[in-house]
């Protein structure tokens, strides 16, 4: 098993493995975001569905960061950066994405 780089409680990957949905800021571009624990080198996986913007569609993996998490591409460099802002709410790029917790259903 490979452990990410970063060291992270339990409760603080809790908080941001799952499901998500993320929208911009002045358009109705939306994708689905999914958060798991599978650990990968420098991070964790992510999958990440029905999404046009390049800049998230890059995204390989994610790492736990001071305020959130940081999106990684396949070679290792840091895509975006979430910081949280709310109970199950991130925004990166000063609030031109959203992402918010995608409804189960």
């Amino acid at each position: 098993m490979i452990v990410p780089s970063t060291a992270t409680t339990d409760s603080d990957l809790q908080a941001i493995v799952g499901l998500w949905s993320l929208r911009t800021s002045g358009t109705d571009a939306t994708c689905i975001i999914a958060l798991n624990r599978t650990a990968e080198a420098g991070g964790y996986g992510v999958y990440i569905e029905r999404c046009a913007l390049q800049i998230i569609g890059a995204g390989a993996r994610w790492r736990p960061g001071p305020d959130g998490f940081d999106l990684i591409d396949s070679h290792g460099d840091l895509t975006l950066t979430f910081r949280r802002v709310a109970v199950d709410v991130y925004e990166a790029a000063k609030g031109e994405y959203l992402l918010t917790r995608a409804p189960v259903i």
